[in-house]
């Protein structure tokens, strides 16, 4: 019984680290630079991207018309054409050494007892903190 309990053990921690690799490869992946992105795009290199070329990649390998329209609404001038101002998600030039904000710290969490910051575990309700 020992053995198949640390048999199960021993697959859920494994079974956890390759989700949490497979996590962690999913955000980089989604989390590419903008501007490299553009680059593989302009396949041409004339410093845009022509509907064609964003066609060819991969928003146009999964669905043409939603490819299209995704361009259309990026297309600011009408040109018919994405600068990299258009193409960035924020319509800003992309920044390669900028990082993404920092989310907010998360706020204080309770002890794991329930009882309020400062109060003994077991003493509850509407009680004074004890002063230390």
């Amino acid at each position: 019984m020992k053995k198949l309990i640390t048999i199960l053990a021993a697959v859920a921690v494994s079974t956890s680290f390759a989700l949490a690799a497979d996590a962690e490869k999913k955000a980089e992946k989604k989390a590419a630079n903008p501007e490299e992105n553009f680059k593989k795009l302009d396949t041409n290199n004339d410093g845009a991207v022509s509907l064609e070329e964003f066609k060819a990649g991969p928003a146009g390998k999964r669905d043409a018309t939603k490819a299209e329209a995704a361009f259309k609404r990026r297309d600011k001038d009408g040109d018919g054409k994405l600068t990299l101002e258009e193409f960035t998600p924020a319509g800003k030039k992309a920044d390669a050494g900028t990082a993404a904000p920092a989310a907010p710290a998360a706020p204080a969490a309770k002890p794991a007892s329930g009882a309020a910051v400062g109060e003994k575990p077991g003493v509850g309700g509407d009680k004074q903190p004890q002063q230390q």
